[in-house]
């Protein structure tokens, strides 16, 4: 992953979205880049 398709992931993400996975990477004490690692880790899991 690029530089600019970070910023443009971060872009599409709402303010509600953002605050959620704060909220994750707080409560797993993570960065927010892991906490979105776990959560593209987990929705593999289900597939």
């Amino acid at each position: 992953m690029n530089e600019n398709e970070i910023v443009e992931i971060s872009l599409l993400l709402s303010k509600a979205h953002l605050r959620l996975l704060e909220d994750l990477a707080d409560s797993k004490h993570c960065s927010l880049g892991e906490a979105v690692r776990l959560l593209l880790k987990q929705s593999s899991k289900l597939r």
